[in-house]
């Protein structure tokens, strides 16, 4: 007699560490044919168990899989799918409709850093606070808010909770929109508040005594002095921890003895690779010349011939981590006094250099002047200036040297 399934190993190619995760073919019960896979973490979901530990054993995933077949969960209505079902679905980058469909439309507005994010996010901090297997026809506005409610109570961050809250109300919107429910639920779904007061953004003492002091402890010409030159880029144009990974050598320009020309054009994540930016425009931010020499001196000792400025002897492929760039960072914060404690307290992270260059910026230019330099909002520049926008732009970089001055000389 044949068997309902089959249980078996396959191993993540996209782990950092090699795992062997299990998975479970059905068979048809029609058919016959073992034509639906399921991984048995998926599975584990739609019986309503959520765990951070995969399952590492053939019998636990046996019956797991017995289970939900037991109790109808494999071959139901695809019209009312499970809700955990759909929002995992909705979210898998690779397998999802409307993904594709999204991206086909307008190209690359969902990233897969993007999709993998928020499925994580609900996965972890959602899915587990609603009603085991529910429906998606019976998901309700109030259940959703008690979602949010629970999470609050949990002490969840405000980005933590929206991004749960966003990761519901996408599927719940496109299924009002092709009629799989009849309620738009999803206008429903408010985001909390964010309280901007909580953003942890440094002082100008602080960020003084970070630079003088990596500058001071670091050598010119070593690579440990990349924590200086990505810490400084950051400070000084605003730039993003992806944008700043992915910068070449070809999106800097020299202009001037003291003023240098990026324009940045792309970000960095492990999923999606060298990708434009979050805005999915460019623009053109000035930073210190001297500080853009050492980044291109710098950059020319990359061997690797991926052609990006902060470079990394551990592949040939990417650019230095994001982690190298936070642990340099961290460094920093303790060089100025802040410890991991204050650092947690206080909400400081390096995106924080980001939201430092915003306030100073827009106190010294104003805010939609700033925000066009930050990439929030058209600046329609090209690579090749015309006179009036180098002007400009020198006008802005004057803004900077005064708001945010840079003492430290190139080493010839």
């Amino acid at each position: 007699m044949q068997s309902d399934f089959i249980v078996y190993n396959r191993t993540r190619k996209d782990a950092k560490k090699a795992s062997r995760l299990f998975y479970v073919k059905f068979r048809n019960p029609v058919s016959r044919e073992l034509d639906t896979r399921m991984s048995i973490e998926r599975i584990r979901e739609r019986l309503g168990v959520y765990s951070g530990t995969p399952v590492r054993s053939r019998n636990e995933a046996i019956c797991l899989a017995k289970e939900a077949l037991d109790k109808h969960l494999v071959f139901s209505n695809n019209e009312d799918p499970c809700f955990s079902d759909y929002v995992c679905s909705f979210w898998d980058f690779d397998a999802s409709e409307y993904i594709t469909r999204r991206n086909r439309e307008k190209p690359n507005s969902i990233s897969k850093c993007y999709a993998v994010d928020l499925l994580r996010t609900v996965r972890k901090h959602g899915l587990p606070h609603l009603p085991k297997n529910i429906r998606l026809r019976e998901v309700k506005a109030y259940q959703i808010e008690r979602v949010k409610t629970e999470l609050q109570e949990e002490g969840k961050s405000s980005t933590t909770i929206n991004k749960v809250l966003q990761a519901m109300r996408s599927p719940l919107s496109e299924a009002f929109r092709l009629g799989q429910i009849s309620e738009d639920i999803a206008s429903r779904i408010k985001n909390v508040i964010m309280n901007n007061a909580t953003r942890g953004i440094p002082t100008s003492a602080e960020v003084n005594v970070m630079l003088s002091k990596l500058y001071a402890s670091t050598r010119y010409g070593e690579y440990d002095r990349i924590g200086y030159l990505t810490i400084a880029l950051a400070i000084t144009t605003g730039m993003r921890q992806g944008e700043i990974r992915a910068l070449q050598a070809e999106d800097i320009t020299i202009e001037t003895e003291d003023t240098a020309f990026i324009t940045v054009r792309h970000g960095y994540n492990p999923y999606d690779k060298l990708k434009t930016t979050k805005s999915k425009k460019e623009r053109i931010v000035s930073a210190p010349a001297s500080l853009c020499r050492e980044i291109l001196s710098f950059g020319k000792g990359n061997a690797t011939g991926n052609g990006f400025v902060f470079w990394t002897p551990s592949s040939e492929k990417e650019p230095i981590s994001a982690k190298a760039i936070d642990d340099y960072f961290d460094k920093a914060l303790e060089s100025a006094g802040i410890t991991k404690q204050a650092k947690k307290a206080r909400n400081i992270s390096f995106h924080s250099l980001r939201h430092y260059y915003a306030t100073v910026m827009s106190n010294a230019i104003g805010s939609d002047e700033a925000r066009r330099l930050l990439g929030h909002s058209s600046l329609k520049m090209t690579d090749h200036y015309t006179h009036e926008t180098e002007e400009h732009l020198l006008k802005l970089d004057e803004a900077r040297q005064k708001a945010i001055p840079f003492a430290f000389p190139q080493k010839r």
